[in-house]
């Protein structure tokens, strides 16, 4: 999120809110995901904020959304345990 974002955030953080934010990172096993558009949604005291991925095609935001199978997390899970491709 923004500086200017991140400050209101720290300013009152037991106060829901949402705020727009960029994902900051490359998660491994898809397609590029370094600034996929997010909102951050900040929760009450001592809960961590939930992020949420723009809605839309990218397969993370996909997944985020309709969840993943037994199987798929399980497979995930092992391709990133194990450095399996």
């Amino acid at each position: 999120m923004s500086q200017a974002n991140f400050a209101r955030y720290l300013a009152d953080m037991s106060a829901p809110a949402r705020y727009f934010g960029w994902l900051a990172s490359r998660l491994p096993h898809y397609p590029d995901t370094l600034n996929l558009k997010t909102m951050v949604v900040a929760r009450s005291a001592g809960l961590r904020p939930l992020l949420e991925l723009e809605p839309g095609g990218h397969p993370l935001a996909v997944d985020q959304r309709d969840g993943l199978t037994s199987h798929a997390a399980q497979a995930l899970a092992g391709k990133i345990w194990h450095g399996l491709g």
